[in-house]
């Protein structure tokens, strides 16, 4: 990984966020985060592959910081505190985080109760 890629971002800011926290923000963390596998986030990292917008919107938030630096190191220019509809406070950006995260949990409770009450995840087997 070459400094001033996104995957070399990603992981720079995962590092920080890490610091920052006093504890070790792995990439499982940052996909639960970002709706995505830990595989997925080490493929970004790697610059192998990028992750989609809305997985790059919710990473972003997550680790505090804009799309536009994680895709092209461009820092914002406006004060923080001049918060709008196009550029939200990091207390915005976290809430909003934290509402996409319940929904996917909620989403994937629902799948598994469903894939229960049919009765697991194999379809019927065929007697010969």
């Amino acid at each position: 990984m070459t400094r001033h890629t996104l995957g070399w971002r990603i992981a720079q800011k995962r590092r920080e966020k890490a610091v920052r926290e006093g504890r070790d923000i792995t990439q499982a963390d940052l996909a639960d985060a970002a709706g995505a596998s830990a595989t997925s986030v080490s493929e970004w990292e790697a610059d192998k592959k990028k992750p989609r917008d809305r997985a790059l919107a919710l990473m972003a938030a997550y680790l505090g910081t804009t799309e536009a630096y994680l895709v092209y190191g461009v820092t914002e220019t406006r004060p923080p505190e001049q918060a709008g509809p196009d550029n939200p406070s990091a207390r915005e950006r976290a809430e909003f985080v934290n509402t996409e995260k319940e929904a996917a949990k909620k989403e994937r409770e629902r799948g598994a109760a469903a894939k229960k009450a049919a009765g697991g995840t194999r379809g019927p087997t065929r007697r010969r």
